[in-house]
Formats: structure tokens, sequence, C-alpha cells
């Protein structure tokens, strides 16, 4: 669980970064979104455990 809310604020943050507003619609997310917020996790969260936190994402 605690994992989640890693993954939660991470996103929040990204959201913040790419599209500089505080929420996005569901909607709007697509492979893309998640491709460039793995970029983001790798080199701007320097994250050591990308590909579990992407895992934990994608289901």
């Amino acid at each position: 669980m605690h994992s989640v809310f890693i993954i939660l604020k991470d996103v929040k943050d990204f959201i913040k970064w790419k599209f500089k507003q505080n929420e996005i619609l569901l909607k709007d997310l697509d492979y893309s979104f998640i491709v460039e917020f793995e970029y983001y996790l790798k080199t701007e969260k320097h994250q050591k455990q990308v590909d579990k936190l992407i895992k934990t994402f994608k289901t």
C-alpha cells in the first residue's frame, strides 16, 4: 500500500511538471503519458526502482 502513495505523489508531481496544472482528466491519459512519466522518473526524480513503480502504475 505504501508504494501506491509514493506513485500517487510522483504522478501529481509529474502532472505539475509536464502540464503545468494540478490535475488531468483520466480520458487524457494514454500510452505516451506512461512513457513520459517513466522518463520523468528516471531523469528528474532519479528513481532507482522505476520498473517496479511503472508496473504498479499500469495495474
